[in-house]
């Protein structure tokens, strides 16, 4: 059984997008349960997301942030099991694979930053960076608007959850 508790903060963007802080308990009891933003999202040239995970079960994979636009996967950021691997795909290019450890019952703080400009993406967990790189691959790719941003819920290729 997957169990997270979240403390979102809203998308930053290019755009204002409001503020608010929620806490949330998904529990994952008996369904699949998801946060899923009721916001008109702009094209990104560039963004950071953030939320605070509180980890109950690491032996499951666990999705962090997917924005989805017309049945594609654009951004996942998702934590496999057993190895502890926090993967990092845009516009369908698995941009990172690093280990890091996201401890159990403990609150951590995961950011992700993009620069459609560069191409340049970070990955932070509590303010120290994980990852970051400057990508020729995602050099001026601007994430499309009016998609999907889903907390704690992922989806396969094959469009089944994960």
């Amino acid at each position: 059984m997957k169990s997270l508790i979240l403390l979102l903060a809203a998308v930053a963007a290019s755009e204002a997008v409001n503020g608010s802080v929620y806490k949330v308990l998904l529990s994952q009891k008996g369904y699949t349960q998801f946060l899923q933003y009721d916001i008109e999202i702009p094209d990104l040239r560039e963004f950071t997301l953030c939320a605070w995970f509180k980890l109950y079960n690491l032996d499951q994979d666990q999705t962090i942030f997917t924005y989805n636009l017309n049945g594609n996967r654009i951004i996942w950021l998702r934590m496999t099991s057993p190895d502890r691997i926090m993967k990092l795909s845009i516009a369908g290019k698995t941009v990172s694979s690093v280990a890091v450890t996201l401890p159990g019952n403990s609150w951590s703080h995961v950011c992700l930053s993009y620069q459609s400009a560069s191409g340049a993406w970070a990955i932070y967990v509590d303010g120290n960076i994980v990852e970051c790189q400057a990508s020729d691959v995602l050099n001026g790719i601007v994430i499309p608007g009016g998609g999907n941003l889903i907390i704690g819920y992922g989806t396969d290729e094959n469009g089944k959850p994960n």
